[in-house]
């Protein structure tokens, strides 16, 4: 199975956020869309826009817990995934199982050539009926 088919079972929409955005303005919006993670968009004026990370419920946690409430006023870019997985529409789901695994994340960004087309998270993978290829693979995505 390769991801895009995993995409299609979720017609979820990304939800986005611009990197100077605050943490509290996110999680805001975080709530209001009923989602865990959102990517962070940079943009850029001779490239246009540019995927820049995520940002999970897990790295806001981490944030205040680091900074308290001051983390609430600092911007996304600065509390987002240190190095978020990014696969291709077309790649096979046991291979993005497995770079899930190595790198211990609960989340990958989906990306069609420049475009962000999903964001998938493990327990899209284990609920997807496709939970064969997390097997062969361990189930230690965190």
């Amino acid at each position: 199975m390769i991801v895009e088919a995993l995409l299609h079972h979720h017609h979820r929409r990304v939800v986005t956020v611009p990197m100077d955005k605050t943490l509290k303005a996110t999680v805001a919006l975080m709530r209001s869309q009923n989602v865990d993670a959102v990517v962070i968009m940079d943009f850029c004026a001779t490239e246009g826009e540019a995927v820049f990370g995520v940002l999970t419920r897990q790295d806001v946690i981490n944030a205040v817990a680091d900074h308290g409430l001051e983390a609430f006023a600092m911007p996304v870019s600065k509390l987002r995934t240190s190095s978020p997985v990014y696969c291709d529409v077309k790649q096979g789901l046991s291979q993005l199982v497995g770079m899930m695994r190595e790198r211990s994340a609960r989340h990958a960004i989906v990306m069609d050539r420049d475009c962000v087309a999903g964001l998938i998270d493990a327990s899209d993978i284990l609920f997807s009926g496709h939970s064969e290829n997390a097997a062969a693979h361990g189930s230690g995505m965190h």
